[in-house]
């Protein structure tokens, strides 16, 4: 027995403590590469919070972005986008719009937008990231200056991206080409 099972049999499935582990198993999952074990985790963390916290608490907006990060990491970009859009909604209008959380949610779904090939879209919103970035953390910090990096790569003439969708396992997957000149 591990120590998930234990908690869910002594505290319960949905007490906090076995959700908090629950989410570190599926993080560990997730850094190992098992990616549907961990989603698999992440969705049973999701709902409990969701149902007992609320969609604005704070433990259920890192069990989105949690859930958001493994279907990245598996090419479900169009789902996990729509998660991250959802909780940066509801960040902006619970945490601030400078909040830390609020702009590393900002800054992933400008990358996810980016890998679905909506690079000027992906460009605006890490812009608007940016800004707050330097606005919140002053234009030296290593998160503003990682920032500006990604954002000088993604309008150089020499960077091209093309988002193909492969049909047949219904993932997106990321090609990066030169751009034609």
């Amino acid at each position: 027995m591990d120590a998930v099972d234990a908690a869910t049999l002594l505290l319960g499935p949905k007490h906090p403590d076995t959700l908090v582990m629950m989410a570190n198993l599926a993080n560990m999952y997730g850094e190992l590469g098992e990616h549907e074990e961990a989603k698999k985790l992440q969705r049973e963390v999701l709902s409990p919070r969701q149902q007992t916290l609320g969609v604005e608490h704070p433990k259920t907006l890192q069990a989105m972005t949690n859930l958001a990060f493994i279907l990245g990491e598996q090419g479900k970009f169009k789902e996990s986008g729509e998660i991250e859009l959802a909780s940066l909604e509801i960040m902006e209008r619970v945490l601030g719009p400078s909040h830390p959380d609020t702009l590393t949610t900002m800054s992933n779904l400008a990358f996810t937008w980016r890998y679905q090939g909506e690079n000027e879209k992906a460009i605006d919103l890490m812009k608007e990231c940016l800004l707050r970035q330097e606005q919140r953390l002053g234009p030296d910090h290593p998160d503003v200056l990682e920032t500006v990096g990604n954002l000088e790569e993604w309008q150089s003439p020499e960077v091209g991206d093309i988002m193909e969708v492969d049909d047949s396992e219904g993932e997106d997957v990321w090609v990066d080409e030169p751009a034609s000149p």
